[in-house]
Protein backbone atom coordinates (compact mmCIF):
# COMPACT_ATOMS: atom_id res chain seq x y z
CA UNK A 1 0.00 0.00 0.00
CA UNK A 2 1.06 3.20 -0.80
CA UNK A 3 0.23 6.05 2.23
CA UNK A 4 0.95 9.52 1.96
CA UNK A 5 -0.50 11.04 4.83
CA UNK A 6 -3.45 13.46 4.79
CA UNK A 7 -3.76 16.98 6.44
CA UNK A 8 -6.71 14.93 8.89
CA UNK A 9 -3.97 12.60 9.78
CA UNK A 10 -0.85 14.88 10.23
CA UNK A 11 -3.37 17.14 12.61
CA UNK A 12 -4.17 13.75 14.25
CA UNK A 13 -0.84 13.04 14.62
CA UNK A 14 -0.24 16.22 16.11
CA UNK A 15 -2.88 16.27 18.62
CA UNK A 16 -2.62 12.97 19.50
CA UNK A 17 0.96 11.48 18.73
CA UNK A 18 0.14 8.82 16.55
CA UNK A 19 -1.94 7.84 13.38
CA UNK A 20 -4.05 4.32 13.11
CA UNK A 21 -3.45 3.49 9.19
CA UNK A 22 -5.50 0.68 8.28
CA UNK A 23 -4.24 -1.32 5.75
CA UNK A 24 -0.64 -0.49 5.54
CA UNK A 25 0.60 -3.57 6.21
CA UNK A 26 -0.86 -6.63 4.06
CA UNK A 27 -1.90 -9.37 5.67
CA UNK A 28 1.22 -11.84 5.12
CA UNK A 29 3.35 -8.86 6.54
CA UNK A 30 1.09 -8.87 9.54
CA UNK A 31 0.77 -12.68 10.27
CA UNK A 32 5.05 -12.38 9.83
CA UNK A 33 5.03 -9.22 12.27
CA UNK A 34 2.54 -11.26 14.61
CA UNK A 35 3.85 -14.98 14.45
CA UNK A 36 7.77 -13.24 15.27
CA UNK A 37 6.58 -11.45 18.03
CA UNK A 38 4.63 -14.53 19.55
CA UNK A 39 7.64 -16.28 19.21
CA UNK A 40 10.59 -13.34 20.69
CA UNK A 41 11.71 -14.81 23.58
CA UNK A 42 13.86 -11.27 23.76
CA UNK A 43 11.27 -8.98 23.18
CA UNK A 44 8.95 -10.73 26.16
CA UNK A 45 12.05 -10.65 28.66
CA UNK A 46 12.30 -6.68 27.74
CA UNK A 47 8.49 -6.43 27.60
CA UNK A 48 6.58 -4.24 30.49
CA UNK A 49 2.88 -5.16 31.43
CA UNK A 50 0.22 -2.00 32.17
CA UNK A 51 -3.27 -2.18 33.29
CA UNK A 52 -5.37 -0.08 30.91
CA UNK A 53 -8.02 1.86 31.42
CA UNK A 54 -11.01 -1.15 29.99
CA UNK A 55 -9.34 -3.70 33.05
CA UNK A 56 -7.23 -5.94 30.41
CA UNK A 57 -3.13 -5.91 30.45
CA UNK A 58 -1.40 -3.45 27.73
CA UNK A 59 2.20 -5.34 27.09
CA UNK A 60 4.69 -3.05 25.76
CA UNK A 61 8.16 -3.42 24.71
CA UNK A 62 10.21 -0.56 23.69
CA UNK A 63 13.40 -0.16 21.18
CA UNK A 64 15.56 2.07 20.35
CA UNK A 65 18.19 0.62 18.12
CA UNK A 66 17.48 -1.09 14.81
CA UNK A 67 18.87 -4.60 13.57
CA UNK A 68 18.63 -7.38 11.12
CA UNK A 69 15.28 -8.37 12.13
CA UNK A 70 11.47 -7.79 10.74
CA UNK A 71 11.00 -5.12 13.14
CA UNK A 72 13.79 -3.24 11.55
CA UNK A 73 13.06 -3.51 8.35
CA UNK A 74 9.47 -2.72 9.01
CA UNK A 75 10.51 0.83 10.37
CA UNK A 76 13.07 1.35 7.19
CA UNK A 77 10.57 0.53 4.59
CA UNK A 78 10.05 3.51 2.53
CA UNK A 79 5.98 3.76 3.13
CA UNK A 80 6.90 4.27 7.38
CA UNK A 81 10.30 6.62 6.35
CA UNK A 82 8.36 8.72 4.15
CA UNK A 83 5.43 8.83 6.18
CA UNK A 84 7.04 9.59 9.38
CA UNK A 85 9.51 12.48 7.43
CA UNK A 86 6.18 14.24 6.90
CA UNK A 87 4.63 13.81 10.12
CA UNK A 88 8.34 15.20 11.92
CA UNK A 89 8.95 17.81 8.96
Amino acid sequence: MVYKPSLEDEKSFAEQGFVLVRGLLDDAETELLATTARSDRRMEERSTARSDATGGTTVLAVRDDLGEDVYSDLVRSRRIVEAMSQFLG
